[in-house]
């Protein structure tokens, strides 16, 4: 949830590409549309990059899993647990760490570092049990 104070430090102009509204305007801004979320080059670029990364992410989970269960098919799914559960608690100080340091560092060097980092795990998770 975002604390009252910080929804106020919203830049309207940037982040509607367009002027801030006026105090005590009787109409507020009104949305765009889904058309200009479709015509804006950017978005679709992260989108895409957002997708192909969580579906690379998604197929290498259970691989990962399937080789630390083996042939002991009953202990697989506490494998498979524990793969989730390291990563969930890797990701979550990695994100407290990264939130304080996105307005310093700007946002495409966090995603390089991210989609480094994923690149990483995968040749990891490739070569680990060969």
């Amino acid at each position: 949830m975002i604390p009252p104070a910080a929804r106020t430090d919203a830049d309207f102009t940037v982040a509607r590409r367009g002027s801030a509204p006026a105090a005590g305007a009787g109409a507020p801004h009104r949305a765009e549309g889904i058309r200009a979320l479709l015509g804006d080059r950017t978005i679709l670029i992260f989108v895409a990059t957002v997708v192909l990364f969580h579906a690379a992410n998604a197929a290498m989970l259970p691989l990962v899993g399937e080789r630390l269960g083996g042939d002991r098919a009953r202990s697989a799914p506490l494998y498979m647990s524990a793969v989730i559960v390291v990563a969930q608690c890797t990701m979550v100080p990695v994100d407290i760490v990264l939130a304080r340091f996105a307005d310093r560092l700007r946002h495409k060097p966090i995603f390089l570092a991210g989609f480094a980092a994923a690149k990483s795990r995968a040749w990891k998770a490739a070569t680990a049990f060969s």
